[in-house]
């Protein structure tokens, strides 16, 4: 999965994991859910879609980001 420096494809990728590999989930961007933010193993921030995410809590109970 492309974890990306911004909330949609036109971003570069900085990292990119394997599956079942772990994130923090930290917030979204906007009312249709499409992109989460995320703290990398290395403790950088990125986004990634949701749709290739498996949350541990729903997303509507994230923090919502302005950035």
């Amino acid at each position: 999965l492309n974890f990306r420096q911004g909330p949609s494809t036109a971003f570069p990728v900085m990292e990119v994991l394997n599956q079942c590999d772990v994130v923090q989930l930290t917030g979204f961007t906007d009312p249709a859910y499409l992109w989460v933010q995320v703290v990398l193993p290395d403790g950088q921030k990125a986004w990634a879609n949701n749709k290739y995410l498996a949350m541990g809590v729903p997303i509507n109970q994230m923090t919502v980001l302005s950035d």
